[in-house]
């Protein structure tokens, strides 16, 4: 299937629209993912992006709302999890008369006035991919909890006691370099 096909339903024939809002449902799984050049590879995507559709008479104002999860390792334990997406973009689409003022910016896209439709699957592609977190983890709550592996974070000392660490500073004086012991006169 061309990608073309498989992405249509992404194409907004915004033309027929009403002014005023209109919501659009579009249900994100893994194959999504396989359309976009350069996109990691994805398992157990389960992702849902709303997306409303403000028509104004010389623009349009596009909120979309991703949420859902993504299967992911976790950055502490290494263990597979459900990491949660939640976020919010918003996206103003204006229409131009002339090609030189038509370059886009980060939140506004111009495009052709004579054009019926809106392909926003590259919108949708980029902000589920930045709701997705630089650095993915278990829940606070989880961790240590039965599904993160306690053998990694012990190995890790992720358990250790931080405080007595902390108190066997003032101990350690044959541990430090001497060309640094003047700097402990200075407390």
């Amino acid at each position: 299937m061309s990608r073309d096909v498989a992405l249509r339903e992404f194409s907004i024939p915004f033309i027929g629209l009403k002014l005023g809002e209109t919501s659009f449902d579009f249900e994100i799984g893994d194959k999504f993912f396989t359309y976009f050049e350069g996109s990691e590879p994805t398992e157990g995507s389960n992702i849902q992006v709303e997306m409303v559709l403000d028509k104004r008479p010389n623009m349009m104002v596009l909120d979309f709302y991703v949420e859902g999860t993504i299967k992911a390792t976790c950055d502490r334990c290494l263990n597979d999890i459900d990491q949660e997406l939640l976020d919010e973009f918003t996206v103003y689409v204006k229409f131009s008369h002339e090609t030189g003022e038509m370059e886009d910016e980060d939140d506004v896209v111009f495009i052709p006035a004579n054009e019926t439709h809106l392909d926003v699957s590259q919108l949708v592609y980029e902000f589920v991919t930045l709701s997705i977190p630089f650095q993915k983890g278990c829940r606070a709550e989880e961790i240590g909890g039965p599904k993160c592996n306690k053998e990694i974070l012990a190995k890790l000392g992720f358990f250790s006691d931080e405080k007595g660490e902390d108190d066997n500073d003032d101990n350690n004086d044959e541990d430090i370099d001497q060309r640094w012991s003047a700097l402990k006169k200075l407390k």
